[in-house]
């Protein structure tokens, strides 16, 4: 229960508790409960708390934090002793002192070729040493955790989540959880197991109801944080049936003519569309907002190519539209179009490469004959010593290093700059901005080529901006910079589709640096919405190289007082 007028706002809870906020500008609360008397304060870039008990006795019952976002996040807090912590890209790490005595921790998480890892270590009476390992294998999930220090445990994880369905089983030295859970609309069955000794099972459902106020009537109103999108699947200009759309929350899947509707939230969201099983066309997605459409989506065609091997080869690489490796005896799906079929031998075999053309719709299934190499042969054989990137985003420039060698060259891709160094040849190049799946590399030297097939991730950002301050006054100059990993040809600064202001280069990359200055003016500032309690201005930067456009979005904090 609540009440708010102006920026004043009241609400009474249960448990009992009876909290008052005040938003100006900044966000001051106050919580006042049976067991605890509670403050806040933040303002975007900052926050502090405070709880004290009511059977306040000594100054080691209160709880104090700080906080400061942004990149690094920090944080300090006062729970019996004082500690203190901060956050930057995937490491973690915290240090203090308390009853127990020092306390030492540092974390690292990150993902390597689809591979989640998390790894910890530290000091709290004992040396400590963790890890975990997560792999998706939609729609399973499989993972591995273990600890090495104080002492030796290790315990496996697999989830499972299908439409209504969703599940995890736990297992570890003496102990083992399971959980089943099953949702249909207002329905949802859940069934939870448990063994540390002994055995216990646990079995529960729910129903949820909602009252019978007609769809149109409560979208009118704004009822609903989401909102139905409607479209339809299309693969050459027909219908595809079957298909699954999936959003953030919810899946459909297309009827005979290959239509769709799905809930979205009203901001809107990307739909990921998979073709039913045994239709040769890829993965698509398309931005939709409620409100707007109907959409129409074209799954792109697609061909199969499957490998027939003699003697003892792994398999070879497809290089064309797309780059993949398919191993002996698998098939693979892929962009129709023309390929080059690199294989892949152990040391001492090989085999001749073919040409593939591949039509739309249909299956070619090849044969490589592998054969021994003749002795002279081998002692040519010593592979070049290669550093290759861990991941490329389309458009974003990279960097292959040729170890020891004097003379180096990319086959394939145009070179952006060779470097000599020390270590060997530097060969920068920029990935192809219709760049999908993965990119085939080839260096050569020396007589020799090696290949690698980096992964494409679309997601990975080309743009990073930082604003200085990230929070201005009235009348205050604030400093856009931005860093390009492409080859950006000029960036500038947007508010709601105007254009506010021309960015000059700085540096002449990797990476691209551009900077400016932007006054915020009191007609500026009138523009600005509020966020969370404070004001914001949403700027876009937009940075091109010919006719490619990125864009990246960005919100400058506005204080209402002047500068």
């Amino acid at each position: 229960m609540g009440y708010r007028e102006g920026p004043h706002a009241l609400s009474l809870a249960y448990p009992w508790a009876l909290e008052w906020t005040y938003t100006p500008g900044e966000t001051y609360r106050l919580r006042l409960s049976p067991t605890s008397l509670a403050l806040g304060y933040a303002d975007g870039t900052y926050a502090f708390g405070a709880n004290f008990p009511w059977t306040f006795q000594s100054f080691s019952e209160a709880s104090l934090r700080l906080e400061r976002y942004g990149e690094p996040y920090l944080y300090a807090r006062y729970e019996g002793g004082l500690y203190g912590g901060l956050a930057w890209g995937g490491w973690r790490g915290e240090a203090g002192y308390g009853p127990a005595g020092p306390s030492l921790r540092v974390a690292h998480t990150g993902t390597l070729s689809g591979l989640t890892y998390a790894l910890q270590g530290g000091y709290a009476g004992g040396p400590e040493l963790g890890f975990a390992l997560a792999y998706p294998l939609s729609p399973f999930a499989l993972s591995f955790r273990g600890s090495l220090l104080p002492q030796a445990s290790f315990g496996l994880g697999l989830g499972y989540r299908e439409g209504g369905l969703s599940g995890s089983l736990d297992l570890s030295p003496g102990r083992a959880l399971l959980f089943l859970e099953w949702r249909d609309g207002p329905y949802a069955l859940k069934l939870e197991g448990r063994y540390d000794g002994a055995f216990r099972l646990g079995l529960s459902g729910s129903y949820a109801f909602r009252l019978p106020v007609p769809e149109p009537v409560t979208l009118a109103l704004g009822g609903y944080e989401e909102a139905p999108v409607e479209g339809r699947v299309e693969v050459l200009g027909k219908p595809v049936a079957g298909a699954r759309v999936g959003g953030r929350r919810g899946q459909a899947v297309t009827d005979a003519e290959g239509r769709f509707r799905l809930y979205v939230r009203r901001e809107g969201e990307a739909l990921r569309i998979d073709p039913p099983p045994g239709l040769l066309a890829l993965p698509g997605e398309v931005r939709v907002r409620p409100g707007e459409g109907p959409y129409r989506v074209a799954l792109t065609p697609a061909g199969a190519v499957g490998l027939r091997c003699e003697g003892p080869g792994q398999g070879a690489y497809l290089v064309g539209e797309v780059g993949v490796f398919v191993a002996c005896g698998n098939w693979a799906v892929v962009p129709p179009g023309a390929y080059r079929v690199e294989p892949v031998a152990p040391r001492g075999y090989r085999a001749e490469g073919l040409s593939l053309d591949l039509p739309p719709l249909t299956e070619e299934e090849l044969a490589l004959t592998f054969s021994p190499v003749p002795e002279e042969r081998l002692l040519e054989a010593r592979p070049l010593r290669v550093e290759w990137p861990t991941g490329l985003a389309p458009g974003e420039v990279g960097r292959v290093l040729v170890r020891e060698v004097a003379e180096a060259e990319l086959l394939d891709l145009p070179l952006l700059r060779r470097e000599r160094t020390q270590e060997g040849v530097l060969l920068h190049f920029q990935a192809p901005w219709e760049a999908q799946g993965s990119l085939a590399l080839r260096v050569a030297a020396g007589g020799k080529v090696e290949r690698r097939l980096v992964p494409v991730d679309p997601g990975r950002p080309l743009l990073q901006v930082r604003l200085s301050p990230p929070r201005a006054s009235l009348g205050q100059e604030v400093e856009v910079r931005i860093e390009a990993l492409f080859p950006a040809q000029g960036a500038e600064v947007y508010l709601e589709g105007e254009r506010l202001l021309a960015l000059e280069a700085v540096g002449g990359g990797p990476p691209w640096v551009y900077v400016g200055k932007l006054a915020l003016t009191q007609t500026l500032a009138a523009r600005a919405s509020p966020l969370a309690g404070l004001l914001a201005l949403p700027l876009e930067v937009r940075a091109w190289q010919g006719k490619r456009e990125v864009r990246a979005r960005v919100r400058l904090l506005v204080s209402k007082s002047a500068h």
